[in-house]
């Protein structure tokens, strides 16, 4: 007998029972929500990242339809949709928010990187025409009656856009494409504009005028017609590759489609049990039941992903270095700039004053001879015109006699005199004879209020 067969038992026995159909009816109140409350404990969630590249809310319709699967598949687990972005993602790994994610493949890779994760399946999409798509690549196109843009080559100076140079299929796939033609869309030949997701932006800016070009990623032309949301003839695909078998339109090579990646520390029964059921979906007759256009397959080599996510890095890496090549090599240039402007005042200065104090009779070549000596040669120089010896010399400027010889050597050698006599005799016309601490008294005091000069 349930509850509610002993609520109505109890009744028919007569109003004095009344207290007992209280407590009847407030066990049969709560009854719902125990077994809600059981139910939820023994469903733990499992939380599935996808990557909203056209935005949250056709994030949801689209793979709502595999999260009613895994529920249905695994009655004992509640899955719930997350959707992520290209920044979002790696935080949300390490955090635990989510336990599976499903992105583009460059995502992947750069992620791997950082993060435990490993790679369960292969999406597989399907279109409308039953045929099954493993890879994709980028679409690049201009508006069809754009002037003068017929082939890549055109789009030099002109505006582009994209998702941001995070982007696989809105970026990454189609930067290559140019780059192999000698246009890099980071490096000034072109004018970028990221728009960010959804995708449909960069649709919907080349229309309206504001970019001259776009990238995205393939298939989405055609879904946008098949909204009925583009028209597909005012657009012209540029660099058109063909691929045999493969639906879209497409400007580039082709790469594997999104893996499903399990977070590390998911427990091994648990993956196991999505991935069954994800592979599951090859059959056509449980894809139509549960109007699913996906499938999945066993991973694909993700190895021409890394490949060019290297490649982009290393070209980011050469012109960052390149341009702090040039601001050191600028930087240095205007230093020897204002050195060479520094010294050739100097020079100019020198020789302005020894010219104003050297009589006529002296040549431009001897005047010369004094222009490059330092302030402590200068000294010494002149405490030889007074006639002091190398100790006198050293007691005067407080240096060291070692220190005088070593200084008066130099004299010799920057003057190009070959005796002290004839140098001091020039010096002494030139009135270079002043000497520290020179007083008219005693040898080797300094005049009132004049310190020692410091050592050399």
């Amino acid at each position: 007998m349930n509850a509610k067969s002993v609520f109505w038992h109890v009744a028919r026995r007569g109003w004095w029972n009344a207290p007992a159909l209280l407590l009847l009816a407030v066990m049969l109140a709560l009854a719902p929500a125990a077994r809600g409350q059981e139910a939820g404990m023994a469903r733990p969630e499992v939380r599935i990242g996808v990557l909203a590249f056209r935005g949250e809310d056709h994030a949801r319709r689209q793979w709502e339809g595999l999260v009613r699967w895994l529920n249905r598949s695994l009655p004992q687990r509640r899955f719930r949709l997350v959707a992520v972005t290209l920044d979002s993602a790696g935080g949300m790994l390490a955090r635990g928010d989510v336990d599976f994610l499903l992105t583009n493949p460059g995502h992947y890779v750069t992620l791997a990187e950082r993060y435990p994760v490993s790679v369960l399946a292969t999406l597989v999409r399907i279109t409308p025409d039953g045929y099954e798509v493993m890879r994709f690549g980028s679409v690049i196109f201009t508006r069809a009656d754009a002037a003068g843009i017929r082939g890549l080559a055109d789009v030099k100076g002109r505006r582009v856009a994209a998702v941001s140079d995070k982007a696989f299929g809105g970026f990454l796939v189609g930067w290559r494409e140019f780059r192999a033609l000698g246009i890099d869309l980071l490096d000034g030949d072109v004018e970028m504009y990221f728009t960010g997701f959804p995708q449909d932006r960069i649709v919907q800016a080349v229309l309206a005028g504001k970019a001259d070009v776009g990238i995205v990623r393939t298939g989405l032309l055609e879904s946008m017609a098949r909204e009925r949301r583009l028209d597909l003839r005012k657009v012209r695909i540029l660099n058109p590759v063909p691929h045999p078998g493969f639906p879209w339109r497409t400007s580039s090579r082709l790469y594997p489609e999104w893996p499903f990646v399990a977070r590390d520390g998911v427990d091994r029964i648990l993956a196991e049990q999505v991935l069954s059921a994800l592979l599951a979906l090859r059959a056509g007759s449980l894809r139509t039941a549960n109007g699913l256009r996906l499938a999945f397959t066993a991973p694909l080599s993700y190895r021409e992903v890394s490949a060019l996510v290297r490649e982009f890095r290393h070209a980011r890496q050469e012109r960052e270095t390149g341009n702090t090549l040039l601001v050191i090599l600028t930087m240095l240039a205007v230093a020897a700039a204002a050195f060479a402007a520094a010294w050739a005042w100097r020079s100019r200065q020198t020789e302005r004053t020894l010219a104003a104090a050297i009589p006529g009779s002296l040549s431009k070549e001897e005047r010369k001879r004094f222009t490059d000596l330092t302030r402590r040669e200068l000294q010494v120089l002149a405490c030889l015109c007074e006639g002091l010896s190398s100790k006198e010399i050293a007691q005067r400027l407080g240096i060291a006699p070692k220190t005088v010889e070593f200084h008066r050597a130099n004299l010799l050698k920057k003057t190009g005199f070959s005796s002290t006599t004839r140098m001091v005799s020039v010096a002494a016309r030139l009135g270079l004879d002043t000497c520290p601490g020179k007083t008219r008294g005693k040898t080797g005091e300094a005049p009132d209020g004049a310190g020692a000069p410091p050592a050399a």
